[in-house]
């Protein structure tokens, strides 16, 4: 199946998933197609038949895949990469800097980068690069986990599957818990630009029930 879709501002398409041809081609779990739907060659970076990638997010030049693969492998040579990596939109080589590989025991479910070139994480993981993480984090450009991103001690009690950005900084999350930093909120929420819970944001009569 295919789990993620992008597009950039050319209206070229990125898509993930657990595929591994595109129109008779060899494409492994990532491809890249022109507007028309046609296959682009030039664009070649795989991650392979282990490990799997799920997230998708396109802003500024960059593409941003997230998932649970331990490297992404361009033209034959792989280079170690976890769970998150940054590659060329165009080509799809592996940035070398800055390196948004995380030491993170889980996996990315989805990835938006912000226009400051900062990006928010989201998926089933506890901590980010030796830093207690609830499942959301926020990282600095240059890969470090950003400390003024302050979800609790708690964040949400399970894994986040889905993530947006509102045009005032608020982020809407999604998934599979009960609740963020403790306070009862089934399946989906409302966060702060700083990560702390909008206590506004309540769903009525027990909310969604999956």
């Amino acid at each position: 199946p295919v789990q993620s879709l992008a597009v950039d501002g050319d209206g070229n398409i990125f898509a993930t998933g657990q595929f591994s041809q595109y129109a008779g081609a060899t494409r492994l779990q990532l491809a890249r197609l022109g507007a028309n739907g046609a296959l682009d060659t030039a664009f070649s970076a795989a991650l392979g038949s282990t490990g799997s990638v799920v997230a998708l997010g396109v802003a500024d030049g960059q593409l941003l895949v997230g998932g649970y693969f331990g490297s992404v492998t361009v033209s034959g040579s792989a280079t170690p990469r976890r769970a998150l990596a940054r590659l060329h939109p165009a080509t799809g080589v592996v940035a070398a800097a800055p390196n948004f590989s995380l030491r993170a025991p889980g996996t990315v479910n989805a990835v938006t980068p912000l226009r400051d070139g900062r990006l928010l994480v989201a998926g089933a993981f506890n901590w980010i690069n030796d830093v207690a993480a609830g499942n959301v984090a926020r990282l600095t450009t240059g890969g470090a986990v950003d400390p003024a991103f302050n979800a609790g001690g708690a964040g949400a009690s399970g894994s986040i599957n889905s993530l947006v950005l509102q045009p005032d900084g608020q982020v809407i999350i999604a998934g599979s818990f009960g609740s963020y930093n403790t306070v009862f909120r089934p399946n989906i929420a409302r966060l702060n630009a700083d990560g702390t819970l909008d206590s506004g944001f309540v769903q009525t009569g027990g909310g969604l029930n999956g």
